[in-house]
């Protein structure tokens, strides 16, 4: 089973971190809340991107942070899932998402 944290970072923003990080992980130094680009100075560009749209983004009227997401991924490393404000919320280090 892969472990969980719900963590507060940033101005009190919650997320989550999935796994653990290997040993010299460059996600180790990653904080929930990060903008985009802070942690693409830190990590460089990701291999690859994908734009995801929630349940809420059908929802007329509704312009929250969790109407989409966008998922960075670093091979080798794992991804990282940034709301519609371009916020980290999510950092999987876990097996299956390197």
């Amino acid at each position: 089973m892969v472990p969980v944290r719900k963590v507060i970072g940033r101005e009190q923003l919650e997320g989550r971190i999935l796994g653990r990080f290997a040993s010299g992980a460059r996600f180790a130094s990653l904080e929930i809340g990060m903008s985009r680009s802070e942690v693409e100075k830190l990590l460089g560009a990701p291999d690859s991107v994908e734009i995801h749209s929630t349940g809420t983004a059908w929802v007329p009227y509704y312009f929250g942070a969790d109407a989409w997401s966008i998922a960075s991924n670093y091979k080798g490393e794992g991804r990282l899932i940034f709301n519609a404000d371009s916020l980290l919320i999510l950092i999987d280090a876990s097996g299956s998402a390197r």
